[in-house]
């Protein structure tokens, strides 16, 4: 072999050694950002998912729930197939000689409308809930026996409405938001005398604050709220057209002559917190004027279908 040809093969051996190298290191360099970039997706999911228990966890632990004592007296308004009062009671520890559940409808009507009704006022007549029927939200200071039932208990601490609504087939958007307005400000009219206040009723503790208020929206207020005085809870569809009822303002900002309430809080609320509580939507006619329009489910924009947020508004008369 020439001195020339040993030259070359040293040569061409240094040069695929270099290569090899350089490609050994390429795959080194690929490997080690591939494994990076697993590294940075693993950690982004994993705060992700930290991110959603939170949210579930507070959700499914902390909500709110409007009866925090077992010394409340509650009334319902507009239970509908009273599939709420029963959950209250059956799920939630509270005594069924303490709330007061009532509906718009007669007897008639209401099993006509809702046959699962029949049961569930069998259910809590057996474990003392009272039930009115035909108790128009509007002038509840005009039945005696909710007037008598106050007096009894030394008033309401918790009166509760949940979806209220006219009903009235309105189509235009306008007439429609004027007639549930008036709806609402006679209801926090008629329901001023019926709840309890500082100086009388029993005496509850707010156990409900906490975590829970993470998702509150408590007003400030110069002066103390006081446990013992009764509280006017209304849930509401959070979209169109119920936000326009604006309820917070209807109750914080009435017309002359109206009572003038204090917004103590407001907070999500989840229906599937009220084990066995139904979405019933309101069926039309005279007799249906006043049961629960419960939340219903909307089509997003990307055609999905969700369930409605709702919310709830807690407010206390202004002294």
């Amino acid at each position: 072999m020439t001195k020339s040809a040993g030259k070359r093969k040293g040569g061409l051996k240094s040069s695929l050694t270099s290569l090899q190298s350089r490609i050994h290191a390429k795959k080194k360099a690929q490997s080690a950002k591939h494994a990076q970039e697993l590294k940075e997706k693993t950690a982004i999911r994993n705060v992700r998912a930290q991110g959603s228990s939170k949210r579930t966890h507070r959700a499914g632990q902390h909500q709110p729930v409007p009866f925090v004592s077992e010394w409340d007296n509650t009334l319902l308004i507009g239970e509908g197939n009273f599939s709420f009062a029963r959950s209250i009671v059956q799920h939630h520890g509270i005594p069924g000689h303490r709330v007061t559940a009532t509906a718009y409808d007669t007897e008639e009507h209401l099993f006509l409308k809702y046959p699962e009704a029949r049961e569930n006022l069998r259910w809590l007549r057996e474990h003392g809930v009272i039930v009115l029927l035909h108790v128009d939200a509007r002038t509840l200071h005009k039945s005696k026996a909710l007037l008598i039932r106050s007096k009894q208990l030394g008033g309401f601490s918790r009166v509760v409405w949940n979806f209220p609504h006219a009903g009235a087939g309105i189509q235009d958007q306008d007439r429609n938001i004027n007639v549930n307005q008036q709806l609402l400000l006679r209801f926090f009219q008629s329901v001023a005398v019926l709840l309890s206040t500082a100086d009388k009723g029993p005496l509850s503790s707010d156990t409900s604050r906490g975590a829970g208020e993470e998702d509150s929206d408590a007003e400030e207020s110069s002066k103390p709220q006081s446990d013992s005085a009764g509280r006017v809870l209304v849930t509401m569809r959070e979209s169109v057209p119920y936000t326009l009822w604006e309820v917070p303002q209807l109750a914080k900002h009435p017309p002359p002559g109206h009572p003038t309430y204090q917004q103590v809080r407001s907070y999500a609320f989840e229906p599937s917190s009220y084990p066995g509580y139904e979405h019933r939507r309101t069926i039309g006619g005279s007799h249906s004027v006043f049961s629960a329009n419960l939340p219903q489910e909307s089509i997003s924009d990307a055609g999905q279908v969700r369930a409605s947020p709702c919310r709830t508004w807690e407010f206390t008369l202004k002294a």
